[in-house]
């Protein structure tokens, strides 16, 4: 593809980042754009130069950055280029800043949780209570990150704003290290859980002011834990 001439594989970089990079590379000088399939898995690897395996990774990655979309049986398509510049925009965000982006959640959960409230089924009810219940120190570190990131994207997508659901995944995938340290801390996972007890709570009582007061309360602990603990992500890989 001659629009690719500036694109260098190297042996130093991972096969799964060399199909991420290509993928973005592409996309920013224009040859590939919203809506284009993207050449099938042979192709694609070859030309990349990597197994199919590191390909689907990759794919697998950018899908969910919202970058790629793998539809079964079609192939994968470009979906939004906006949403892969928001994406170097977060990463470019000084890692201190982390009550930056606690004010960024606050923006975006409350502002969701008035367009949920009263809109949810007893499935979505379901699903948050089941997230919930995996957040247990008990359960290990990996479960009780997981489940607290699987929990707020939940209450994202019940509104079904596929630009609210990329942003909310892309600050969780960004600041990762922040959910692993906080949840070192067994009373900090407790906390958490108990104020998703009481989201649930408050969704289940469809008034938007007890939402919006449940989830700026959460986030506000998550702010003061921050502070207590003294959480300084310059020291993310000392987990």
């Amino acid at each position: 593809m001659s629009g690719l001439d500036g694109f260098t594989a190297t042996g130093r970089t991972g096969a799964v980042d060399q199909v991420i990079a290509y993928v973005r590379y592409a996309v920013k000088n224009g040859t590939y754009n919203v809506g284009d399939k993207l050449p099938n898995e042979s192709e694609l690897a070859a030309t990349i130069g990597v197994g199919r395996s590191s390909l689907r990774e990759g794919m697998r990655i950018l899908a969910t950055y919202g970058i790629v979309e793998i539809r079964q049986g079609d192939g994968t398509y470009i979906i939004d280029k906006t949403v892969e510049r928001f994406l170097d925009f977060l990463g470019y965000i000084p890692s201190s800043n982390l009550q930056d982006f606690i004010d960024l959640r606050r923006v975006i959960e409350v502002g969701t949780i008035t367009v949920a409230c009263g809109k949810l089924t007893e499935k979505d009810f379901q699903d948050l209570e089941n997230l919930n219940s995996r957040l247990d120190y008990q359960n290990g570190l990996d479960i009780c990150v997981q489940a607290d990131r699987d929990f707020h994207i939940k209450l994202m997508s019940i509104v079904r704003n596929p630009l609210i659901l990329q942003i909310e995944k892309m600050i969780y995938q960004t600041r990762s290290e922040l959910l692993y340290k906080l949840m070192c801390y067994p009373d900090v996972a407790q906390d958490a859980h108990t104020d998703h007890e009481k989201i649930i709570e408050a969704l289940r009582g469809g008034q938007v002011y007890e939402c919006v007061e449940a989830v700026m309360a959460h986030l506000n602990d998550v702010s003061q834990n921050i502070e207590r603990l003294g959480i300084n992500p310059a020291h993310q890989h000392e987990i």
